[in-house]
């Protein structure tokens, strides 16, 4: 995912509302700023191309899987996560035959 970072573009829609434009892997997109005011509206686009140049940490569904158990194991019922834990290994047995996990 490879957001081009010298086409960002601000501009206000007939609602009122700012909204940042750029391009993704080569696709026009937009976001909304949330705000009615062009200043805000330019401190918005500063936040998204800070975030848009920090790197993702890439997962696999195994990894997220388990970080979800392990929040599900401190977070709820005991029950529960045996539901989610049985759940989620059928889910992940099922994608390795289709996915690389």
């Amino acid at each position: 995912m490879s957001i081009s970072l010298s086409r960002f573009s601000v501009y206000k829609r007939r609602s009122g509302i700012y909204y940042i434009g750029y391009y993704l892997n080569g696709r026009r997109c937009w976001k909304s700023t949330r705000v009615t005011t062009r200043p805000e509206a330019l401190k918005a686009l500063t936040r998204f191309r800070e975030l848009s140049q920090d790197p993702t940490r890439n997962l696999s569904l195994r990894d997220s899987v388990s970080d979800f158990l392990t929040y599900s194991g401190a977070n709820h019922a005991e029950k529960t996560t045996r539901l989610f834990r049985s759940t989620l290994l059928r889910i992940l047995a099922g994608a390795g035959r289709c996915i690389p996990v």
